[in-house]
């Protein structure tokens, strides 16, 4: 009912921001993606911000989470499902995964580079 009331207010009052306390109200009430793995200082920030606890599995910290159906690359957004491990770059610290040419090109960039 809030969302709507939210929706309706945007659309016949042509209003062309939430308030605060709309947007207070959503990310109170917003759910945490399924498939969503973070860093423990980001999950301990967003809990704080929040007031939500927000728990994340210590064993899934420091893997390789190979990819799912609904996961992309995050460099060129092309499907990583039933991709070979092999040609797939892993971040040490959530486990999630990158084609091998993405990072090369995102390494060969000065911005990117250790």
């Amino acid at each position: 009912m809030s969302s709507f009331l939210i929706s309706s207010r945007l659309l016949f009052n042509d209003s062309r921001a939430l308030l605060t306390s709309e947007l207070e109200q959503i990310f109170r009430e917003a759910r945490v993606a399924p498939t969503t793995l973070a860093h423990a200082r980001v999950l301990e920030a967003y809990a704080h911000a929040t007031g939500k606890v927000v728990e994340q599995p210590t064993d899934s910290i420091g893997k390789k989470r190979m990819p799912s159906e609904e996961d992309d690359c995050p460099v060129c957004y092309d499907g990583m499902h039933g991709a070979p491990e092999s040609s797939l770059v892993f971040c040490e610290e959530c486990g999630n995964a990158l084609h091998n040419e993405c990072f090369a090109e995102c390494m060969s960039l000065s911005t990117f580079a250790l």
